[in-house]
């Protein structure tokens, strides 16, 4: 049979066999420069392959070259109309102020039996996975956005619903407010993720369960292997999930007292309302703020790795104030202080409008901040000027009565990571998004806006009457 000069050129010479790749460096050197979803597809190449791409190894080299190039990308989801579906999406932000707002996203995975009118959202992935939690339904999903893996956890038990002291209010369409704060943690020492639920059941009694995201897969909830929370702890959580940060969760206790005769309570610890838990030795404990601060931090966030409160006044000055604590440096610290007041129209009025403002992440000189009306404002703590860079209304479709996110907010940060190979029951049904790009779309009519604008005050002017009547300050 004659050879054809095509592989004649490919051929060693003298018929010596080709010599073998080396195998550390395609994984080392190739394999951890590609996409997530293109690393996960490579490991049924065979069987060598999927051992070497799901290793610890691989993950974590994986994760830390994706984090040297790593920009700005938020993910953000809309509530649906019928709550048949909810899709997550994927954006890239301007890395410097003189870009653009961004003009594209991509479309990460669709979820066909979740509602998004009713999820609560981690705010930053834990090492590649993001804990979702169904209120209507009490249901807790894991869902890695980046591979499309995404598994359910076990039925938990009931949670106490806070009753409005005003029983009229209950007419409003409104979602309930559990007694409950879930979240979900990483134990550096072991590589194992953890779900950390603390709740206040029907029956009136305080608890927290954990669930270890085993490899096996035979996953239940089991007590706090580490002891008791603090008394009445579950009194002061509000269905929020805890801060992620360092081996370790940290929730915000709002004062509000329900001791078991009913009358007002708070624990002693009055300039400590954060508790903290370690993942790894299940052991409670308190981070400490300035007495004059505790009692005005609306909610906690991660910034670049800090654990940040955030106090917004906006009845004496409307001034965003941002401090900063960490492990490893136990003394608050002013990040920036953002005086709102001062700002032109209309981000001023659109940021004192808001019920919600989360910081993201920093981007050189800038904060990101997401806000419960699904947009994120780029802040330069240098000028004192705010831009608008992203706008959820203009890619997705909002139904017009969930204009402002009635839950917290429906944007978060987004990280490709591999992140460990999930195992059990998956009851969502899952399509990743293949890349799909969604482009730019006109704003909706300033006639529009304002007509849904002022619906939503008189929304939010109302849930800020239950919320100060179940949680005064």
């Amino acid at each position: 049979m004659a050879t054809s000069p095509a592989a004649s050129r490919i051929r060693p010479s003298h018929g010596e066999p080709s010599p073998p790749l080396n195998q550390e460096l395609i994984v080392d050197e190739i394999l951890t420069r590609l996409p997530v979803a293109a690393a996960v597809r490579c490991r049924s190449v065979c069987r060598a392959w999927n051992a070497a791409l799901a290793s610890g190894h691989f993950v974590a080299a994986h994760a830390a070259r994706a984090a040297a190039a790593r920009h700005p990308e938020i993910v953000f989801f809309s509530p649906t109309e019928k709550g048949v579906a909810t899709s997550f999406y994927a954006c890239s932000l301007p890395e410097d102020g003189d870009a653009p707002p961004a003009a594209a996203a991509r479309k990460l995975l669709s979820v066909g039996n979740l509602a998004g009118e009713h999820l609560v959202l981690t705010g930053k992935p834990c090492r590649g996975l993001t804990l979702v939690f169904d209120v209507r339904l009490s249901e807790y999903h894991v869902l890695n956005l980046s591979t499309g893996e995404h598994v359910s956890l076990p039925p938990c038990e009931t949670a106490e619903e806070i009753a409005p002291v005003v029983p009229k209010l209950m007419l409003l369409k409104r979602f309930p407010l559990e007694l409950s704060s879930t979240g979900l943690g990483f134990d550096p020492a072991t590589g194992q993720h953890k779900v950390v639920r603390l709740f206040r059941n029907i029956f009136g009694q305080q608890k927290c369960e954990v669930c270890s995201l085993t490899a096996s897969g035979e996953w239940r909830w089991r007590r706090c292997a580490g002891g008791n929370a603090p008394p009445r702890f579950a009194c002061y959580v509000d269905g929020r999930p805890p801060v992620a940060l360092d081996g370790s969760l940290y929730w915000l206790l709002h004062r509000r007292g329900c001791a078991d005769d009913g009358s007002a309570s708070w624990d002693p610890q009055q300039d400590a309302p954060i508790l903290s838990l370690s993942v790894g030795a299940e052991r409670f404990g308190w981070v400490r703020t300035p007495p004059r601060l505790a009692s005005r931090i609306r909610h906690l966030t991660n910034l670049d790795g800090s654990l940040c409160a955030v106090v917004h006044d906006r009845l004496v000055d409307d001034v965003l104030l941002l401090v900063t604590w960490s492990p490893s440096s136990p003394s608050w610290s002013a990040r920036c202080r953002i005086d709102v007041g001062s700002l032109p129209r209309p981000i001023r009025d659109e940021l004192s409008g808001e019920r919600e403002i989360v910081p993201l992440c920093s981007v050189k000189k800038k904060i990101l901040l997401a806000t419960s009306r699904h947009k994120v404002y780029a802040y330069d703590t240098e000028q004192g000027a705010a831009e608008e860079v992203f706008d959820m209304n203009r890619f997705v479709d909002v139904p017009p009565h969930n204009s402002e996110s009635r839950l917290f907010v429906n944007i978060g940060l987004h990280e490709e990571d591999i992140g460990p190979k999930l195992a059990g029951d998956k009851w969502l049904q899952v399509k990743r998004g293949r890349d799909m790009v969604i482009g730019k779309r006109e704003a909706a009519s300033s006639a529009y806006q304002l007509e849904h604008r002022d619906h939503d005050e008189g929304f939010h002017r109302t849930r800020e009457v239950i919320m100060q009547l179940a949680f005064p300050t």
